[in-house]
């Protein structure tokens, strides 16, 4: 690359990286502990470099870390890397599965994401989850209901990856059922992890850009225990996050929100949150990555 087309590229991935946090409403700092959570250790100052254009991510771990950013800021896949040497990037990139879904899922999940196909890095934006749990039988079983609202960032997105893991001892794996919006295709259930993992499929392949909104049922089975949270895991930055639960008999009287950046980090306490005639919800807005969750006694 020219020193020409390196200055140009240096300006263009500084801007994308600049609009992009102030976007996201974080400190340099707070970009800092993401990138760290989730495995990357780059200091503030050269974020601030990178983002005055006074250098640029060269190495292999860096490249890896602009797409970890990618994800933290909750930009669509290529708007940071788009702005980087492509003489550099391009071997990095052809390796995405390493530093994409698969750095924070267990290796399990890896592997029946392969077998059906699904991309371990998403071609889309989430707008917003509205996500509500209703219990049954005194609190041993549930139907979960979830509406998505995503934007795609490359043409041709119509499959979507679904996966629900049962964590109560000795209950049988989730159902998976299509609402509007979607079909369920291909899927795999692992019986002793009590997992499924299914393809969500829209109506037709979006374009870049272009939005959809499809639901899905989850249909926790009845347990020998109650169901005593409620969680959903994202690798990507949700603009909007609803969850809720509504009880069935009696309820407690508050619910612990919490918090963590990946399945080997400890829960973090954010609030507790009051219930109201039967019911509680939490709205997040521009949510980190990681597991979000609320849960009782």
């Amino acid at each position: 690359m020219s020193d020409e087309n390196a200055g140009s590229a240096s300006a263009s991935f500084a801007q994308a990286l600049s609009h992009a946090v102030a976007e996201r409403g974080l400190s340099l700092e707070e970009v800092r502990r993401a990138l760290d959570r989730v495995g990357y250790g780059v200091t503030t100052t050269t974020l601030s470099y990178w983002q005055s254009g006074r250098s640029m991510p060269r190495r292999a771990d860096s490249i890896r870390a602009v797409v970890a950013l990618e994800h933290i800021l909750g930009t669509p896949a290529g708007v940071l890397t788009a702005g980087l040497d492509p003489t550099r990037t391009a071997h990095v990139l052809r390796r995405l599965p390493a530093v994409g879904l698969a750095a924070r899922v267990p290796q399990l999940l890896e592997r029946l994401f392969e077998e059906l196909s699904l991309p371990l890095v998403q071609d889309f934006v989430v707008g917003s989850i509205h996500d509500t749990l209703t219990l049954h039988d005194g609190g041993r079983s549930g139907v979960q209901r979830t509406r998505s609202v995503l934007q795609a960032s490359a043409d041709g997105l119509r499959v979507i990856p679904g996966f629900f893991q049962e964590t109560r001892a000795g209950t049988r794996p989730p159902h998976l059922l299509a609402g509007r919006g979607c079909t369920i295709g291909a899927s795999r259930v692992l019986v002793e992890e009590a997992l499924i993992v299914a393809e969500v499929v829209l109506p037709h392949p979006l374009q870049s850009g272009e939005c959809a909104m499809f639901e899905v049922e989850v249909v926790w089975q009845r347990g020998d225990e109650p169901i005593l949270e409620h969680s959903r895991s994202s690798q990507y930055s949700i603009q909007a996050l609803h969850l809720g639960v509504d009880f069935d008999g009696p309820a407690p009287a508050d619910v612990e929100y919490r918090w963590r950046p990946g399945p080997d980090s400890a829960f973090q306490t954010v609030r507790r949150v009051p219930v109201i005639d039967g019911g509680v919800q939490v709205c997040v807005a521009r949510t980190l990555v990681g597991e979000h969750g609320l849960v009782w006694e």
